[in-house]
Formats: structure tokens, sequence, C-alpha cells
């Protein structure tokens, strides 16, 4: 858990001891007699602190990144350009494709009713205690079709993905 060691002194010094020191029963030899895990952790510190020194390389690095994370003064984006580029993509519309604007279920009324149930193989339901039969394609067997694609189709896969993905669904009247 990583606990504060001004914060949560107890906490810690019970961690230290569980990760960095031999130990079976947690009152017997963890605590070994004392009142407190921070009386035994002064007990083994030097056991403690070779162990850790063994298991964790970097504990300084990361201790300060967990402290910047927790820090609630921070005022700069963890990530600016991935956050940069989020905002784009929400400002830009999405622009019909040149290859593919043809098939557009926000312009077309056909094609927002279009059924790809036909497609799939899948019939409709006449019975609605009827579960729904799913073909579903093992990710194997998925990404052997989808290499086996020209490049048109691969496009047009892709551009119907990204509407999915960017669409922002529509109430049905």
């Amino acid at each position: 858990m990583r606990f504060n060691k001004e914060k949560d002194p107890e906490n810690y010094y019970r961690e230290q001891l569980m990760l960095y020191t031999s130990w079976r029963n947690e009152q017997k030899d963890l605590m070994n007699g004392c009142q407190t895990y921070q009386q035994r952790y002064n007990q083994l510190e030097e056991i403690a602190a070779t162990n850790k020194k063994q298991y964790e390389c970097h504990t300084d690095i990361l201790d300060k990144a967990i402290d910047d994370i927790n820090d609630d003064n921070i005022t700069q984006p963890v990530a600016p350009n991935v956050q940069h580029l989020n905002e784009q993509d929400l400002a830009t519309k999405t622009k019909p494709s040149k290859l593919f604007g043809c098939f557009d279920p926000g312009t077309n009324k056909q094609h927002s009713q279009y059924d790809l149930y036909y497609d799939i193989g899948i019939l409709l339901r006449s019975n609605d205690d009827e579960k729904l039969v799913q073909k579903r394609l093992l990710d194997s067997d998925f990404r052997q079709l989808l290499c086996s694609l020209n490049i048109k189709q691969r496009e047009f896969f892709y551009h119907v993905l990204h509407s999915i993905k960017t669409s922002v669904p529509t109430e049905v009247s």
C-alpha cells in the first residue's frame, strides 16, 4: 500500500516489517513482544534496510512520483500532450470519408434504419423469450480475417469502426 511514514507511521512500519523481514505469525514473529511496529522496526532496521536495497532499486523515484500524484497543489496536467490531443479531437468535427461517404447513418435515413442482422447471419427473433444466438470469432480468427482484407475493404472497416466509436448516441423517437 506504500503507507506514508508521517501520516500513518504504524501501518508504514508494519508494512516494512512484513515486506523485508522473515516472519510466519504476525503477533509472535512480527511484533516479538514489542508494543508498536515502530519499536520492532527499530530493532530490525539494518536487516530491513539491507533487504529493501536488494529488492527495491528506484524507491526514491517511485516515492517522489507517488507524493507528486497525491499533492493537491499540482497545477500542471499529468499528460498535457494527450489532453491537448483529446481536446483537439473533440473540437474537430468528423468529416465524411471521400471513399465511404455514401454510407453515412447520420445523414441518410435509409442507412440509419439499416439492419445488419441479415448480413451477419442472425435471424430476427419471433419470441422474446428466445435467446439471441451470437456467432463469435476467436481473436486469432478475427485478426486473420482482418489481415485478409484488401486496402479498400480495410479502409472501409476502419471508417465504420471509427464512426461507431466516435459517434454520439442519438435518441430514437
